[in-house]
């Protein structure tokens, strides 16, 4: 029920700046004679609304990954949410399964490596080119490297993040992690993600407007 709440909110909010940004252009277009300049307002108007509703999106995932991630890991680092959804846009990879990842192998930077007082490594990863690692100066660049090296070395070939949660291997045929369940688990904590949460639904809502 909440996660249609909130669907139903967003859409409510992105018609709200639909008709605003409709009846501000045909407002100026109607007081205009010249026909260039109606045409050039209105595209001027859809580039603006389409921006509208892409922050308006969001601002509304980032509320959800941060309400999920409190839950599960109340004393996780506060800029974390932002950040993976910041670089789930960006690399254009599936943000619960991010989150599915980063909660199955650190829990959302509270235990192991993930910890700030740790490496800050919230997927497991120990990689950061031109240094020796010693950890990750912030969970920016450490989410960063990790969507870098999913579309560098496991994203490819046509592989997608569902055939990576049937079989979590490299360009090269290297496991991403050791554990036999490691697949399993990860579907686990994705479905979860997806049936509890509308972040799936809002993020394919945001693709389809940025096309």
């Amino acid at each position: 029920m909440k996660k249609m709440k909130r669907l139903i909110i967003s859409m409510l909010i992105i018609t709200l700046c639909s008709v605003c940004f409709a009846f501000g252009a045909t407002y100026i277009a109607n007081g205009d004679n010249q026909q260039s300049d109606t045409v050039q307002i209105e595209v001027v108007d859809t580039l603006k609304l389409k921006q509208i509703q892409m922050d308006s999106i969001k601002q509304e995932m980032v509320l959800e990954v941060t309400n999920y991630i409190k839950k599960q890991a109340p004393k996780s680092h506060d800029s974390i949410p932002s950040y993976l959804v910041e670089h789930s846009i960006k690399y254009n990879i599936d943000l619960c399964f991010m989150m599915g990842q980063t909660q199955l192998e650190t829990n959302f930077g509270t235990s192991g490596a993930g910890r700030e007082s740790s490496k800050r490594s919230l997927f497991g990863v120990h990689i950061y080119p031109g240094t020796k690692f010693k950890g990750y100066p912030n969970y920016d660049v450490a989410i960063e490297e990790y969507c870098k090296l999913l579309r560098k070395s496991y994203l490819v070939k046509g592989r997608d993040e569902h055939y990576l949660m049937r079989n979590y291997v490299n360009r090269s045929g290297n496991h991403y992690a050791t554990a036999g369940q490691y697949e399993a688990n990860l579907r686990i904590a994705y479905n979860t993600i997806t049936k509890s949460t509308p972040i799936d639904d809002l993020q394919k809502m945001y693709k389809s407007i940025a096309i």
